[in-house]
């Protein structure tokens, strides 16, 4: 059994917005002045070839439904697909997953950057395979 952990490689220069922890930082721009966020979702997910439903979890404990490309998926969060219960979910042995990963990005108002300059989009996630 395994799940995908995803990790912020920008952690701490995600703008600010309602969601706080939810959101992948898309760098700094003049070592300081934060340029976005961006969200990962999963959509179409198979595990070995069947839709079945996603799960993920803080650490692997716990476990939470997490819809599929309806929710967020959160830096330092591991998904999984589910072989319990919508009120008992735990992972299944899984040969073969696949999903799109969506990634949905914005910046920052434009006050908040400086003028007459180049920002550069600088997000950078990594997703780990975890054996549980």
């Amino acid at each position: 059994m395994f799940a995908v952990k995803a990790s912020d490689n920008r952690s701490g220069s995600s703008g600010d917005w309602g969601a706080g922890l939810s959101s992948f930082g898309l760098g700094l721009v003049n070592g300081d002045k934060k340029v976005g966020w961006y969200l990962l979702k999963m959509s179409n997910s198979l595990a070995d070839g069947v839709s079945k439903p996603v799960i993920e979890s803080m650490v692997g404990d716990v476990w939470l439904n997490a819809p599929d490309s309806t929710q967020i998926w959160q830096p330092d969060w591991m998904r999984a697909f589910n072989a319990g219960s919508d009120t008992n979910p735990a992972p299944m042995p899984v040969q073969n997953m696949t999903t799109d990963l969506v990634v949905e990005t914005t910046i920052v108002r434009k006050e908040q950057l400086p003028a007459g300059q180049e920002v550069p989009l600088d997000g950078s996630a990594t997703l780990d395979v975890v054996y549980l």
